[in-house]
């Protein structure tokens, strides 16, 4: 009870700081809890632990050309005076994200699936859909509101186990407004990236690859005995494939002036700027062959048992056996004046 109470009391204070904000996307308001300026300063900091934890990818000329397309989809949003920042994530994920406040990110594993810079800027015009409706922000003053909604469902009543069902309750709701947000950035992302003269209909394709990825990757986890990968499947919010699908399609359609000199899709050029990105794991994060792992940088190579799946995260050496063992392998220092033995000794 006492913690229930402790954060209705932070969520009075956070409501007390509520402000109706506009939505440069489309001229309706939204409840936020923090300015644009604050937004921007809280995404430069989120920035230095994002690269802590994914690195960036260490080749100016690819983050050079992924800044030129990015910049060139998001001069053409109501917000001409954002400074739009785009960053290759040195990771294989098929991802990318935005934190707000004009910083977007895209993991290196997501451009290798891509086929052209129009499919790029229709992936870059997506998350700048994000920044420019306040999505981060939005969902940051919902996920505040449903929790005191939740507290307040218990001290009224007096039930306090009732918090968590509304907490349920909560979660529910704002799954549907995640899902909102997301055809809302896949309309704006289009509409952004076809007004810099990209083909429109390369934001379809996207969403077909995206789901042929899908399927893939669930059979093949299926095989390996482990949870699937899925982009953004982590979170239930963004709305299946097929229904992105339909969507996108409907809105290329829709687009019927077509540029002077025809729509780009760059192709060769996206190819030749991508050229030499690793596809999987990289030598500076280590590869997997089979049942063997291989850090040349460490120099270092570890054999696990054939049928074991393997799997090289950012943090650590995932090892499973259809779901029935798990071995975890993890870097830690040593501590001074241990050998490698007793270190191991007391673990």
């Amino acid at each position: 009870m006492r913690r229930i109470l402790a954060t209705a009391a932070a969520c009075a204070l956070a409501l007390a700081a509520v402000s109706c904000a506009t939505n440069p996307a489309s001229g309706t308001h939204h409840v936020v809890f923090t300015t644009v300026k604050s937004e921007q300063e809280q995404a430069r900091r989120d920035h230095e632990e994002i690269k802590r934890i994914y690195g960036l990818y260490q080749d100016q000329a690819v983050q050079d050309y992924v800044q030129m397309v990015g910049t060139r989809v998001a001069r053409n949003t109501p917000i001409a005076d954002w400074d739009f920042k785009f960053f290759v994530l040195d990771d294989d994920e098929i991802n990318a994200f935005t934190t707000g406040g004009g910083y977007v990110y895209i993991h290196r594993g997501l451009m290798t699936y891509l086929s052209s810079e129009a499919e790029l800027a229709a992936v870059l015009g997506h998350e700048i859909g994000h920044d420019v409706a306040r999505h981060p922000a939005r969902s940051q003053a919902q996920r505040v509101l449903l929790g005191s909604g939740a507290i307040a469902t218990a001290i009224l009543t007096g039930n306090y186990a009732l918090a968590e069902m509304a907490d349920l309750g909560a979660a529910a709701w704002y799954q549907g407004y995640g899902r909102e947000h997301e055809s809302e950035a896949d309309r704006l992302g289009l509409e952004y990236a076809a007004r810099a003269g990209y083909r429109p209909t390369a934001m379809g394709d996207t969403m077909r690859m995206f789901k042929a990825q899908e399927a893939f990757e669930i059979n093949r986890a299926k095989e390996e005995g482990r949870d699937p990968k899925i982009y953004h499947g982590v979170f239930s919010d963004h709305p299946a494939p097929d229904e992105r699908v339909v969507e996108a399609t409907l809105g290329a359609a829709n687009i019927t002036t077509v540029p002077r000199g025809g729509w780009l899709d760059n192709r060769e050029e996206y190819l030749k700027a991508i050229a030499g990105l690793p596809f999987g794991s990289s030598r500076e994060q280590g590869i997997v062959r089979e049942n063997r792992f291989y850090h040349a940088g460490m120099k270092l190579t570890m054999a696990f048992p054939k049928g074991w799946n393997v799997q090289n995260e950012r943090d650590r050496l995932l090892v499973t056996k259809k779901k029935e063992s798990v071995m975890q392998v993890t870097l830690e220092k040593r501590p001074e004046k241990k050998s490698p033995r007793e270190f191991l000794l007391q673990k």
